[in-house]
């Protein structure tokens, strides 16, 4: 890490009250997925992360430039 302090965030902060884990069936999983993942090549032609990839921008992504293609998520002031 850089040692650089975290930029502004649109976020609410909350504090966790408690955490629960559990298992879904695969067709639930199914129903719910945003992203077919079936692109080897990380990133387009521009350094833009590759629709279809492991870091599909509809799956959320950790580019402050960039917002999730599935929620619009929060952007950043520039």
């Amino acid at each position: 890490m850089s040692g650089k302090a975290f930029e502004y965030s649109c976020v609410e902060h909350r504090r966790v009250k408690k955490v629960e884990f559990g298992l879904f069936s695969p067709e639930w999983v199914k129903n719910m997925s945003v992203a077919k993942i079936d692109v080897e090549r990380i990133y387009d032609d521009k350094q833009i992360p590759q629709t279809g990839a492991i870091n599909d921008p509809r799956m959320g992504t950790m580019d402050r430039n960039l917002h999730c293609y599935t929620c619009q998520g929060c952007k950043f002031p520039p």
